[in-house]
């Protein structure tokens, strides 16, 4: 299963979805993100989950939706 699997069975068109994720600049934290995501995968969420300003703006511009 993926992405569009659950978009489409949530009745959600995955063509009105843009998707984000966050790949950060500093190499360090660029390393840890694996051991983030199995280790604290609350935490790793937060991280994912928040955007700045311009992104979001930038994003919701193009399509309705964002994951």
């Amino acid at each position: 299963m993926n992405l569009n699997d659950l978009l489409v069975s949530g009745g959600i068109d995955p063509a009105q979805v843009i998707v984000m994720r966050h790949r950060p600049h500093e190499p360090e934290l660029n390393k840890v993100l694996p051991w983030l995501a199995a280790e604290k995968p609350e935490t790793f969420n937060d991280y994912q989950q928040t955007q700045g300003p311009a992104a979001e703006n930038a994003s919701l511009s193009s399509a309705p939706r964002l994951a």
